[in-house]
């Protein structure tokens, strides 16, 4: 059985700072190794329009705990877009310990 994820880029306002940044989120609630590195949150639009129907959402963030030695995840501490590659990386280099499957 494959399971597929949906890797997005998505504006996060960083309370602590006051600023926008972008995280790396996953379409979905993962499974096996890469469930802890995950944050259930909810987005809020960046949009001022009034149309925006969706204004607000919950989506799977990424922690920075992945390539960093930090065991408790923080909203100041997710994934951003900025670190995209060492994240991939992780991914490739942990791909046999990520799988709920092995090969």
């Amino acid at each position: 059985m494959n399971i597929l994820y949906i890797l997005y880029s998505e504006i996060y306002y960083e309370p602590l700072y006051k600023t926008y940044v972008n995280i790396l989120t996953l379409n979905k609630e993962p499974h096996g190794e890469l469930k802890k590195y995950t944050k259930h949150i909810r987005l809020i639009s960046p949009s001022t329009k009034e149309e925006v129907i969706n204004s607000a959402y919950c989506t799977y963030a990424l922690s920075s705990n992945l390539i960093t030695s930090s065991n408790s995840i923080t909203m100041s501490n997710f994934m951003t877009l900025e670190q995209l590659d060492e994240f991939t990386e992780f991914i490739i280099n942990n791909i046999q310990k990520l799988m709920i499957y092995p090969l």
